[in-house]
Protein backbone atom coordinates (compact mmCIF):
# COMPACT_ATOMS: atom_id res chain seq x y z
CA UNK A 1 0.00 0.00 0.00
CA UNK A 2 1.31 3.17 -1.18
CA UNK A 3 1.28 6.17 1.37
CA UNK A 4 0.73 9.62 0.08
CA UNK A 5 3.46 12.12 0.92
CA UNK A 6 4.04 15.54 1.61
CA UNK A 7 5.16 16.54 -1.79
CA UNK A 8 1.99 14.70 -3.11
CA UNK A 9 -0.24 16.96 -1.20
CA UNK A 10 1.20 20.49 -1.83
CA UNK A 11 -0.09 20.20 -5.52
CA UNK A 12 -3.67 19.44 -4.61
CA UNK A 13 -3.28 22.25 -1.68
CA UNK A 14 -2.15 24.90 -4.39
CA UNK A 15 -5.24 24.04 -6.87
CA UNK A 16 -6.42 27.27 -7.69
CA UNK A 17 -9.50 26.78 -10.03
CA UNK A 18 -11.29 23.78 -10.97
CA UNK A 19 -13.53 21.17 -9.99
CA UNK A 20 -11.72 18.70 -7.62
CA UNK A 21 -13.13 15.50 -5.97
CA UNK A 22 -12.14 13.42 -3.12
CA UNK A 23 -13.08 9.89 -2.57
CA UNK A 24 -13.18 8.12 0.99
CA UNK A 25 -13.94 4.92 2.34
CA UNK A 26 -13.00 2.15 5.11
CA UNK A 27 -11.68 -0.94 3.27
CA UNK A 28 -11.09 -4.68 4.96
CA UNK A 29 -8.36 -6.78 4.38
CA UNK A 30 -10.39 -10.06 4.76
CA UNK A 31 -13.82 -11.76 5.37
CA UNK A 32 -17.60 -10.80 3.62
CA UNK A 33 -17.10 -7.10 3.68
CA UNK A 34 -13.88 -7.47 1.02
CA UNK A 35 -16.56 -8.40 -2.02
CA UNK A 36 -18.61 -5.38 -1.31
CA UNK A 37 -15.35 -2.64 -1.18
CA UNK A 38 -15.81 -2.94 -5.23
CA UNK A 39 -19.54 -2.26 -4.98
CA UNK A 40 -19.46 0.58 -2.75
CA UNK A 41 -16.17 1.96 -4.57
CA UNK A 42 -18.31 1.95 -7.60
CA UNK A 43 -21.29 4.25 -6.03
CA UNK A 44 -18.79 6.64 -4.83
CA UNK A 45 -17.83 7.30 -7.89
CA UNK A 46 -21.42 7.43 -9.35
CA UNK A 47 -22.25 9.79 -6.69
CA UNK A 48 -19.12 12.22 -7.41
CA UNK A 49 -20.31 11.89 -11.07
CA UNK A 50 -23.71 13.43 -10.09
CA UNK A 51 -22.45 16.24 -7.78
CA UNK A 52 -20.25 17.18 -10.78
CA UNK A 53 -23.31 17.22 -13.09
CA UNK A 54 -25.72 19.02 -10.64
CA UNK A 55 -22.56 21.39 -10.41
CA UNK A 56 -23.00 22.32 -13.96
CA UNK A 57 -20.44 19.77 -15.26
CA UNK A 58 -21.44 18.17 -18.50
CA UNK A 59 -21.82 14.09 -18.46
CA UNK A 60 -18.76 13.58 -20.58
CA UNK A 61 -16.24 15.92 -18.81
CA UNK A 62 -17.45 14.49 -15.24
CA UNK A 63 -16.52 11.09 -16.68
CA UNK A 64 -13.29 12.10 -18.19
CA UNK A 65 -12.61 14.19 -14.55
CA UNK A 66 -13.12 10.64 -12.81
CA UNK A 67 -11.09 8.59 -15.13
CA UNK A 68 -8.22 7.88 -13.32
CA UNK A 69 -10.73 6.49 -10.12
CA UNK A 70 -12.62 4.45 -12.66
CA UNK A 71 -8.95 2.94 -14.43
CA UNK A 72 -8.12 1.84 -10.76
CA UNK A 73 -11.16 -0.68 -10.23
CA UNK A 74 -9.21 -4.15 -11.14
CA UNK A 75 -8.97 -7.39 -9.12
CA UNK A 76 -5.17 -6.20 -8.30
CA UNK A 77 -5.90 -2.86 -6.85
CA UNK A 78 -8.66 -4.76 -4.70
CA UNK A 79 -6.01 -7.47 -4.12
CA UNK A 80 -3.91 -4.99 -2.78
CA UNK A 81 -6.06 -3.11 -0.68
CA UNK A 82 -5.48 -2.95 3.15
CA UNK A 83 -7.26 -2.31 6.28
CA UNK A 84 -6.21 1.42 6.47
CA UNK A 85 -8.67 2.61 3.45
CA UNK A 86 -8.86 4.57 0.79
CA UNK A 87 -8.41 7.89 0.00
CA UNK A 88 -8.81 9.52 -3.63
CA UNK A 89 -7.91 13.12 -4.47
CA UNK A 90 -8.80 14.18 -8.14
CA UNK A 91 -8.18 17.45 -9.84
CA UNK A 92 -7.81 18.74 -13.58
Amino acid sequence: MQTISREEIKPLLQQPKGNCVSIYMPTHPVGTEVRQDPIRFKNLIKEAEAYLIDGGMETQEATALLQPAINLDTQEFWEQMGELGLAIFISQ
